[in-house]
């Protein structure tokens, strides 16, 4: 019973890693100077917000984006 408890737990803790997402929250400053965040999940979505936010407001100062 033991055994299967455990094999059990694995493989709920294997499903859960399998169905996370990583998740990307940037800084950036507006046209007026006022910090903003904006944030992702998605490998693909994180690096279109990237690229998408040092587009719009890369001119106002440097974009940061850090790993959640």
């Amino acid at each position: 019973m033991k055994k299967v408890t455990v094999l059990l737990a694995f493989a709920v803790a294997a499903a859960t890693m399998v169905s996370c997402k990583k998740c990307v929250s940037c800084t950036y400053k507006d046209d007026t100077g006022a910090e903003q965040t904006a944030e992702s999940c998605g490998k693909k979505n994180n690096q279109n917000l990237e690229d998408d936010l040092n587009a719009q407001w890369g001119k106002y100062g440097e974009v940061v984006c850090t790993d959640k």
